[in-house]
């Protein structure tokens, strides 16, 4: 169908009906082209269906390509992020788009729901870097108790990617020890 209008003859014939040119002739002299010329791309346009032809009269069939390109548009399935709970699916559709966080909630509650989500991917015992968890995230997931922070031993210094970093909280995935009162010590999320 889309094929008929990449024709750019096939696409001028079709642009003079939509603008009202109603006979062969009117057709022709819109498009530029030659009677001959003009009634191949009405036949063609036609027996593709972009096109109707009646009582010596060609209209042009707009309606067709719409559905066409309707039927050939993905549709934009919503994000599965495995939430049982319909109120946190909505947090987490709200909140996460093809897997990437779009917006830390400012909400206490709704923040959980993210981090609790987030807290899923990390392996419980396992270090991770600092570099490996994002600075944003690492410092909610470390407020609100899901992960805890480590620290170099004393002795000979290591390399701080390699001992300083974080490691799930006891319990996790889904542990929340929350450490201090609403709105302890919030700093407004930096620009990344």
């Amino acid at each position: 169908m889309l094929g008929l209008l990449a024709a750019e003859q096939r696409l001028r014939v079709f642009a003079a009906l939509v603008l009202g040119a109603r006979s062969s002739a009117e057709v022709a002299e819109r498009a530029g082209t030659s009677a001959r010329e003009a009634s191949r791309a009405l036949s063609q346009l036609q027996r593709g269906g972009l096109v109707s032809h009646s009582g010596g009269e060609w209209a042009a069939r707009p309606e067709v390509l719409r559905e066409t390109v309707v039927a050939a548009t993905p549709k934009e399935q919503p994000d599965d992020h495995g939430a049982a709970n319909p109120s946190e699916a909505a947090v987490l559709r709200a909140f996460l788009h093809g897997g990437r966080l779009v917006a830390l909630p400012a909400a206490r509650g709704k923040r959980l729901v993210v981090l609790d989500h987030f807290v899923r991917a990390f392996e419980p015992g396992i270090r991770y870097t600092e570099r490996e968890v994002n600075a944003i995230l690492r410092r909610y997931l470390v407020d609100e108790g899901f992960l805890t922070r480590i620290r170099a031993s004393t002795g000979a210094p290591a390399a701080p990617s390699r001992s300083d970093g974080l490691r799930t909280a006891a319990g996790c995935p889904g542990a929340r020890q929350p450490r201090g009162g609403r709105g302890r010590g919030r700093r407004p999320v930096p620009p990344t």
